[in-house]
Formats: C-alpha cells, structure tokens, sequence
C-alpha cells in the first residue's frame, strides 16, 4: 500500500512539474510589437488544432492605413521638409524631396515636363517650389490640421490626406493623395486651393497630363 502511495504522488509531482514548466516556457517567451506571443509558442497552446494566426478587421486595416499616412505627412512636412527650411532660410535647395517622398509615376510625370521645358524662354510650368506651395523665400513653416480621407485598403492601400500649409503669414490649403509603393509611403498627386490658386483646386497631375498633351 506504501509502494502504491509512493507511486501516485511521485505521478502526481511529474504532472505539476511538466505543467510548470509549460507554464513558465510561456511566460518568459518574447513578445513581438503588438504584445502578441509568437506564432511558435501559439501554435504549441493549440496543440493539434488549425492555425490561428491574426487576421486584421477592415476596421484595424483602415486604422493602420489612417496612422500611417498621417504620421507620413507629419513627417514630411514638419519634419524632413522643415528642417532645411529652417536650416536654410530659403525654398530652394539641393534636397530633391520628389525622390524622398514622391511616387514613381509623379516623378515621371514631373521630369517628362523638365524635358519639354528644357530651353525654352521664359519660366516654364512649374513657377513655384510645388512643395512648399510658394514662389517666396520662406523663413517660417509648418503644417497642421493634417486629416486622413479617403482611405482604401487591401494590397495596394491609399488614402487622401488634407491638411494646412503654414509659410510665412500664409496659409495654403493642401490635399495629397498618399499611396503603398516599394513599402513605404508615397506623395502621388496634389492640390492646392491657396489664395495663390485663387482658392480654386489646382490638381498637378491633371494640370502636368494636360500640359504635356499641348
């Protein structure tokens, strides 16, 4: 009877510790990002059941693509953009800020007009620095009220960011159409509904089509 006791709890004391140990494997395991157990220690809690990996609600896709593009633009604008504004008391620069921020098909469209441009007399289509929105020497700047719209998700996610562009004592009312391409965000059309424009929407890549079409 002795030997039988003995054998139970010494069973007993395998399965707590087996259970401890599983236990403390999970506990100790790394987290990713989002506070999430890695797949590994998921797929060991659901013994021989299917994979469950996290599928994104529409909501969370569209909340993803929101944060994104506005921190995006933030960036853009308050950040990058600002600093050599404020480093170089100018608008102009040797930065080309289409190759930090815009899409490829703007950039095409935007040297295709350089080209047909190149020599001739006068300005030419583009009389003004597009990313600041201002034919002046800008000393002050920054952009605010930045709202996300538009928003479209799925393998090639967009969405249309509105916002204000403060230059000096102006302000210019700007909205960009953002795309995913080459994994990270992109500027891929303007426009601009300043004082300048006449508070009329001057859509660039209508404008540039129309233009090269002349």
């Amino acid at each position: 009877m002795k030997h039988k006791t003995l054998y139970i709890t010494l069973g007993v004391c395998a399965i707590l510790v087996l259970v401890g140990y599983e236990a403390c494997k999970n506990l100790f395991q790394p987290l990713d990002k989002d506070g999430m157990v890695y797949e590994d220690t998921l797929k060991a809690e659901m013994l021989d059941g299917p994979s469950m990996e996290y599928q994104p609600t529409e909501h969370d896709q569209k909340m993803n693509v929101m944060i994104g593009v506005r921190n995006f633009v933030d960036s853009v604008y308050n950040k990058e953009i600002r600093k050599v504004v404020n480093d170089k008391g100018e608008h102009g620069s040797d930065i080309n800020f289409d190759e930090m921020f815009a899409s490829k098909a703007w950039q095409k469209t935007v040297a295709a007009i350089i080209d047909k441009d190149r020599g001739i007399d006068g300005i030419g289509f583009f009389d003004h620095d597009y990313w600041l929105m201002s034919q002046d020497i800008v000393e002050s700047f920054y952009a605010s009220d930045i709202k996300v719209e538009n928003i479209v998700t799925g393998d090639n996610p967009s969405a249309d960011a509105v916002l204000q562009l403060h230059r000096n004592d102006d302000i210019a009312n700007l909205r960009l159409h953002i795309i995913w391409e080459d994994n990270s965000w992109k500027v891929d059309n303007m426009i601009d509904f300043s004082p300048m424009m006449g508070n009329k929407a001057f859509n660039y890549r209508e404008r540039m089509k129309e233009y090269l079409e002349e």
